[in-house]
């Protein structure tokens, strides 16, 4: 906390956005962003219509 905690995470940030790098500001984000990119490898992605989960 503190002044050097808030300039070292704009620095993480901004870094990361330079470089188009995902970051994750929670391990409960970082845990499920894991744990998306596991699924999207066994099997590919679909799109499918709102209407389509009621």
């Amino acid at each position: 906390e503190g002044k050097q905690s808030v300039a070292d995470s704009f620095e993480i940030r901004r870094t990361a956005l330079m470089m188009k790098t995902p970051y994750f500001t929670t391990a409960a984000g970082a845990l499920a962003a894991a744990q998306a990119i596991a699924e999207t490898a066994k099997a590919p992605l679909e799109v499918r219509p709102l209407q389509s989960y009621a």
